[in-house]
């Protein structure tokens, strides 16, 4: 389920509420918090560089996989795991590279 964020922004993110989850193309796993036709924000379990390119596969309801750059990566705080290790909890935003019209369309309607 989608909810509006309501705020200032020249384009409306989505909430993506439940677990959407995706994949950059080093394997990261990341859950998807909110999109726009834009970028994306995501939370994983390490660092992302600002400015480095990535690929996300996204689910194919919101467009497979896009390219996109990372603008920033802030830490959360840390989050127990398992086996008793503790681990980073980060937010990134990811911008999306120029996307087909295919994508454009899929992500509008989202």
């Amino acid at each position: 389920m989608a909810i509006q964020i309501d705020e200032r922004r020249a384009v409306p993110r989505i909430a993506l509420s439940g677990h959407a989850t995706a994949r950059t193309q080093t394997g990261l796993a990341v859950r998807l918090l909110d999109l726009s036709p834009h970028g994306v924000r995501v939370a994983h379990r390490s660092l992302l560089r600002p400015r480095s390119p990535c690929a996300l596969d996204l689910p194919a309801a919101l467009g497979g996989r896009v390219r996109c750059q990372v603008v920033w990566c802030a830490v959360q705080g840390v989050e127990p795991m398992a086996d008793g290790e503790r681990a980073l909890r980060t937010h990134s935003g990811l911008q999306f590279e120029p996307l087909t019209q295919d994508q454009h369309t899929v992500l509008a309607r989202a």
